[in-house]
């Protein structure tokens, strides 16, 4: 199993990442994208899935896609797959290799004022907290999300969000707000479920921490990890 961070849309990156993977006999195992994938994009399209879906057949990879802040929510509604690549919708769980994973996407776009909507910033693209799901769930192994909780780095704001932030007077709070929401459903998942891993992306630098029984791993932009 391989959890993969932000792409961009830079679809030349995952398909070298998946010759890196080929050439090291990483063969049948499968692919979690933790968001930012950027399939909109117009220099991903069709042409670079269809560029993926070549080395995913040719190494028998499957490959799962979780929403990010950069991703169209429209092709996470559970319908859109290919024979390799499956865009996850949120709340799904995978079973793989006798693990549960639960995963979430969604985040905010700090740089949403300078974007088109539609095009790399949308609306509906934030943290969704469905308690009626959470509630209910139970045997979860590892948890695969955009964002993180915030007693897991980064914990402060970096000058590349101050700088947004002087001319988007509600970013702070509203990111401030979305780490709550995370935490809140870390802690609704907690009540039934002994997590042992929890793999994010979206802060584009790379850290590893214990927080009780759970091991949180954010994954640097463009990166992996195997496990």
């Amino acid at each position: 199993m391989i959890f993969l961070s932000d792409i961009h849309g830079f679809y030349p990156t995952v398909v070298n990442i998946l010759q890196q993977l080929g050439s090291k006999n990483i063969k049948d195992t499968s692919i979690i994208q933790l968001g930012d994938f950027g399939y909109h994009l117009k220099w991903m399209g069709e042409t670079g899935l269809d560029q993926i879906e070549k080395y995913c057949e040719k190494y028998n990879y499957t490959f799962y896609l979780i929403r990010g802040n950069h991703d169209d929510p429209k092709f996470y509604d559970g319908t859109w797959t290919r024979k390799h690549i499956q865009f996850v919708k949120d709340y799904t769980v995978l079973n793989i290799e006798n693990k549960n994973i639960l995963c979430i996407g969604g985040g905010i776009s700090i740089d949403r004022k300078d974007l088109i909507e539609g095009i790399r910033y949308f609306p509906d693209e934030v943290l969704v907290v469905k308690e009626e799901i959470l509630d209910k769930l139970r045997n979860i192994d590892y948890v695969a999300t955009h964002v993180a909780p915030d007693f897991v780095m980064p914990f402060t704001l970096s000058k590349l969000v101050e700088s947004f932030a002087e001319f988007d007077k509600t970013l702070k709070d509203e990111l401030k707000s979305e780490r709550e929401k995370m935490t809140s459903i870390f802690y609704m998942i907690s009540k039934h479920n002994a997590i042992k891993k929890w793999y994010y992306g979206h802060y584009h630098f790379g850290f590893q921490q214990s927080v009780g029984n759970t091991e949180f791993i954010l994954i640097a932009a463009e990166k992996y990890e195997i496990i």
